[in-house]
């Protein structure tokens, strides 16, 4: 099928009038038309389906930061086994890298591989409550913006933030519908 060179209005934007293929059959209109409903009707699918796991994400982040913040219940009874076995490895795990120095160097590398940044926009998507390294970074950059599900775990964030004076620091919660 050959396609006509789309003339534009003033505002760049393509005329629909002659958006269409040259030597466009009606029965091909019709064919275009529902392969086209097919796709936006796929994407608002999988548009339904991101927005059912992110408020899963967010009720399990937000139950586990009761479990540790408000009940002050051991995180692990927030979750399944599995998650549960991570957890307690993952905790093992930061122990021994910050008893061994480990964790103040992987900080040092990652301070120098990012090195000037006092001109930079960061982006720290899954931010949660932040560490050394979010606000490292925050308060050596020209914007910071931290998105994370939990609101909960935000507002520690924003409190550090704050109390460190970075006005340029924001942070946003939640996902759009």
């Amino acid at each position: 099928m050959n396609f006509m060179a789309l003339p534009t209005s003033a505002n760049g934007q393509a005329s629909q009038s002659e958006a269409s293929p040259a030597n466009e059959t009606p029965t091909q209109n019709g064919a275009m038309a529902d392969a086209s409903a097919t796709s936006i009707s796929a994407t608002e699918a999988a548009r339904r389906q991101m927005l059912e796991l992110n408020v899963r994400q967010k009720d399990f982040y937000e139950s586990r930061f009761d479990a540790q913040q408000v009940a002050r219940v051991a995180p692990e009874r927030a979750a399944n086994a599995v998650t549960n076995g991570w957890s307690v490895l993952r905790a093992k795990l930061v122990d021994l890298r910050r008893a061994t120095g480990v964790e103040d160097e992987l900080y040092t590398l990652h301070q120098e591989w990012m090195s000037d940044i006092q001109d930079a926009r960061v982006l720290d998507l899954g931010c949660f409550a932040g560490n050394h390294l979010s606000l490292w970074i925050a308060e050596h950059c020209a914007d910071y913006t931290g998105i994370d599900l939990s609101e909960q775990a935000t507002a520690i964030l924003e409190a550090q933030l704050r109390e460190r004076g970075l006005d340029h620091a924001r942070l946003r919660t939640g996902f759009s519908r």
